[in-house]
This record gives structure tokens, sequence and C-alpha cells, in this order.
């Protein structure tokens, strides 16, 4: 019928259109990706040595009675709090956190019995680093026999600092490759028509890497060179120029 031979013409005129416009775009791609252009990776490394001290002194105490536990650990708890308040440390950077008392099971003969309780409680030291708050602090910590963790870290505004310099680098260093390319190709740099970069990836001083780390006998303390390992961050960035006529 005529209406039937008028339904498939129209069909047929936009599968002829969409086909048309599917080869053009793929004609306008492939122009694209072989326009002579030249691409580099641009790389640089910031380094910085923390400004911000951790001391993390995981307090523990165990006792047959729940009541006597948890008087052993109040006043281990205090005892540390006053020495540490003593040394010139306020409550901003003093923190506790994970103050717990729980039961201690024990299975004997296949049986579980009750073994008394065990009482624990986090006390956290966070401040600018200084080797004489570092020093009073452990010898506080080796006094009273606690374990302890020591560890250094960036401020956010040095993070926030280093980022923008490994940017900034890492775009120089691919503008002084690109130079070099088109000056041993014999080519010249046309305007860039794209840059991107990745993650910044931050990294430790594998040689001092080990000074964060739990002194399970803090006996001589006072031999240990605490001091902060250098932190970096690598950042990289893409980019690409056309190539001038």
């Amino acid at each position: 019928s005529l209406a039937l031979i008028q339904k498939i013409h129209l069909i047929m005129k936009n599968t002829f259109f969409t086909l048309l416009l599917v080869v053009s775009g793929l004609m306008m791609s492939f122009a694209q990706s072989n326009e002579a252009s030249i691409e580099v990776v641009g790389k640089f490394m910031a380094k910085a040595i923390p400004e911000e001290l951790i001391i993390n002194i995981p307090v523990h105490v165990r006792d047959s009675a729940y009541l006597q536990c948890a008087n052993k650990l109040n006043g281990d708890l205090n005892q540390l709090q006053k020495e540490l308040y003593n040394i010139g440390l306020n409550d901003e950077m003093i923190k506790t956190t994970n103050y717990s008392i729980k039961e201690n099971y024990e299975y004997v003969n296949g049986k579980r019995s009750l073994n008394g309780y065990n009482g624990s409680v986090s006390v956290n030291v966070r401040s600018e680093y200084d080797q004489k708050i570092l020093s009073k602090v452990l010898q506080i910590v080796r006094s009273q026999q606690h374990q302890f963790q020591v560890n250094f870290q960036l401020t956010e505004s040095q993070k926030k600092k280093l980022v923008e310099t490994a940017i900034e680098q890492a775009v120089l260093d691919a503008n002084e490759k690109a130079s070099i390319l088109a000056k041993a190709s014999g080519v010249n740099l046309g305007k860039l028509i794209k840059i991107s970069y990745g993650t910044a990836n931050y990294r430790t001083d594998p040689l001092t890497r080990a000074l964060g780390y739990v002194q399970e006998d803090s006996a001589g303390v006072d031999e240990l060179n605490l001091s902060p390992p250098m932190n970096s961050v690598l950042q990289t960035v893409h980019m690409v120029w056309e190539i001038a006529e």
C-alpha cells in the first residue's frame, strides 16, 4: 500500500542520515588523531620535613575484679596525663581514645571461663615537632613503663604547598622536554592543545621510615635518633602541543 511504501521510505531516509553522521564523526576523529603533535609527561618530586609530631601511648591494665581494673586504669591514665601537663602540654595536644574494660575469657579443658578483666585506653599527643617535647614525653613513657609509637606527619598546609610546587615544576619539566624534542626533530611547537595531571603520590624516605614504630622496651630511649624522616610528593603532568607548520 501507499502508506507502507511511505513508511519504508522514511525509515531508509532516517537510516541514511544516521549513517552519514556516524561516518562524518569517524572521519573527524581520524583527522584529529592524525594531527602532528608532541606529547610529553613532566615529573617533579617536591620534598619537605614533616612539621607535626604524633605520639601514641597505649595504656593497659589487668585485674581479677572489674572495679579494681577500672580504678587501676583510671589511676594510670590520670598519672600519665598529669605528667604530660607538667611539661607544658595542654588539652588540645592530649587526647584519649578507645577507653574500654573487657572481660577476659580463657578456655580450660574445652570450657570457657572468666579470668579477670582487661582495661585499655590510648593517649595521643599531637604537637608541632619539637625535639625537647619528644624527649620529655618519652622520658615519662619510660618511667611509667608504657609502650609507645612515634610518627611524623605533614600538616595540611605543607601538603597543599608541596602539591602546588610539584605541579608547577612538573609543568616546567614538560615544557623543557617538549622544547628539546622539537629542536631535535627540526620542528616548532604550536599551541598547547591538552594538559592533565595525575594523583599526587606521597612517599616517606625509606631510610628513616622505621622511625615510626612501637617500642616494646623503652629502655635506651636517649640513644634513639628520633628525627622526622623526609617526605616527598611525586606529581606528573601530561601535555600535548601541536606541531606548527
